[in-house]
Formats: structure tokens, C-alpha cells, sequence
């Protein structure tokens, strides 16, 4: 099975947009942010937590 996009993980999750996902987990909408929002959806997948 692929990896679901970080928009499917998101979305699946409630989070509704990439802004509220990020604001939830604490870092902010700067690259470097973006890059550790990547981090947490991996670790999602990682875990086995997404559909």
C-alpha cells in the first residue's frame, strides 16, 4: 500500500488544512516549521495511525 500524502493524513485527521495541523503540534508555518510538520506526519505513518 503507498504512503498517503501529507494532505490525506491531514485531512483524515481533522485537522482540516496544513495552518491548523501545524498550529496543533506547535510549530509554526515557516520552512524550517514545515520541514518538522513532515517530521510528525512520517512518524504518523510510522506508527500506523493513519487509514
Amino acid at each position: 500500500m503507498p504512503r498517503p500524502s501529507n494532505y490525506r493524513i491531514i485531512d483524515d485527521g481533522g485537522w482540516t488544512n496544513r495552518p491548523n495541523f501545524q498550529y496543533s503540534h506547535g510549530p509554526k508555518m515557516t520552512p524550517d516549521d514545515i520541514g518538522e510538520g513532515n517530521r510528525i506526519l512520517d512518524e504518523y505513518v510510522y506508527i500506523g495511525w493513519t487509514k
